[in-house]
């Protein structure tokens, strides 16, 4: 054992989402459009990645309970009701203004 007393759980699905999957979803929870642009796949880019969850459900018990739409209709409202609190929503809105429309662009890797 290399870190005695140091556990790491990955606390995911175990469910992969692709971008375009996870633009649909945001849509979905924002009611607004998200412009996005599919380019072509950047060397080193990972072909997918998802986090293998057995052993914090052996261990621990637990098991994520939402999906992709309560995920991120859950974090739409957070960045809605906390934009003072996040140094991201800082960021982001020095480039957008959610409100009434979200001109966010994704850059989808296929």
């Amino acid at each position: 054992m290399t870190n005695p007393g140091l556990v790491t759980y990955n606390l995911g699905s175990g469910q992969g989402y692709s971008v375009l999957e996870m633009v649909k979803a945001f849509e979905q929870a924002s009611g607004k459009t998200v412009a996005y642009q599919i380019s072509p796949r950047r060397e080193g880019d990972i072909a997918q990645c998802y986090a293998a969850t057995d052993l914090a459900e052996r261990e621990l018990g637990w098991k994520a309970e939402r999906n992709i739409v309560d995920m991120t209709a859950d974090t739409w409202r957070w960045q809605l009701n906390n934009r003072a609190f996040s140094d991201l929503n800082q960021y982001f809105y020095q480039y957008t203004d959610l409100l009434p429309s979200l001109e966010t662009s994704f850059k989808l890797i296929v």
